[in-house]
C-alpha cells in the first residue's frame, strides 16, 4: 500500500470526533479523521500530520491519515488499518491466520456488527479489528477512552465462542517504538477483564504493528505478531 499526493500539515485543533482543523502553507483547512478515539498524544497544536486531498466534495478538504515525524509515522485512519490488515492476510504475512480467507465484511452476530467473517476448509472465524494507537513506555494500549462499543464487541465474540464458534480479536498498533500490546486497564478496566476472560475461554487475541514509512510513503508491517500481555 503506497500513498501519493500526501501533504504535510500541522494540527491546529480538533473540531469534533471526525473533523480536525489543520494548517498547510498558511492556509487553514478541515481534515476528516476516521478515528473516534481521543488521540491526545497526536492531536496537539502544531503537531505534524499527513493528509490526502478529498476525492469527493465533502465538509472537509483533506483526509488526515497519519501523524508523527522521522522515519516512521503512526497511521491514525482506522479504514487504512483495516485495508492494511486485509492485504497482510491476503499475502499470508500473518502466520497465525495462514489459510484463512475473507468471506465478507461487517457481519452481524445478534445485535452487533463484527468486522470480518473468515473461512478455511469449511470452518468460520468471526474477527474484530481494533486500533491501539496510544502508548505508555514500550506498550501499545487500547482503548484511549472508555469504550462501551469495544466492550460490546468483545462480549459478543466471547458469547459466540461459548456456543462453540470461533472468535478472534486483532489489535493494530501503529507506534514505531512499542514492543508489546496491553489493554489500558486504567482507562477501561472492564475491557481488560473481558479480554482476560476471552483469552481463557479460547478467543484468539493477537496484535500487529504497522506504520507509514516516510522513505516511500508505503505501509510497513513492523511486527506480524506483537506480544500480547493481558495481565491477571
Amino acid at each position: 500500500m503506497k500513498f501519493e499526493k500526501l501533504q504535510i500539515c500541522r494540527i491546529r485543533r480538533r473540531v469534533n470526533r471526525f473533523l480536525v482543523e489543520v494548517e498547510n502553507d498558511g492556509q487553514v483547512l478541515l481534515a476528516h479523521l476516521a478515528n473516534s478515539g481521543r488521540l491526545e498524544q497526536f492531536l496537539k497544536p502544531q503537531a505534524p500530520c499527513l493528509c490526502l486531498p478529498q476525492e469527493r466534495l465533502a465538509k472537509s478538504q483533506l483526509r488526515l491519515i497519519a501523524s508523527g515525524k522521522g522515519e516512521y509515522w503512526s497511521i491514525l485512519d482506522t479504514q487504512i488499518h483495516m485495508l492494511a490488515f486485509q492485504k497482510a492476510m491476503e499475502l499470508e504475512l500473518l502466520p497465525w491466520l495462514r489459510g484463512w480467507k475473507l468471506i465478507r465484511r461487517n457481519v452481524r452476530i445478534g445485535n452487533c456488527l463484527i468486522d470480518c467473517l473468515l473461512g478455511k476448509n469449511g470452518q468460520e472465524l468471526f474477527l474484530e479489528v481494533k486500533g491501539a494507537v496510544m502508548s505508555k513506555g514500550d506498550l501499545a494500549l487500547y482503548p484511549d477512552s472508555p469504550s462501551l462499543r469495544g466492550r460490546k464487541h468483545i462480549k459478543t465474540l466471547l458469547d459466540h465462542r461459548g456456543t462453540g464458534g470461533r472468535s478472534a480479536i486483532v489489535f493494530i498498533s501503529s507506534l514505531p517504538a512499542v514492543r508489546a500490546f496491553s489493554p489500558n486497564e486504567e482507562v477501561d478496566p472492564g475491557i481488560a477483564l473481558l479480554l482476560r476472560q476471552a483469552q481463557n475461554e479460547g478467543v484468539i487475541i493477537r496484535a500487529i504493528n504497522l506504520v507509514l514509512d516516510s522513505r516511500n510513503w508505503e505501509v510497513l508491517l513492523l511486527d506480524q505478531d506483537l506480544p500480547v500481555f493481558l495481565g491477571s
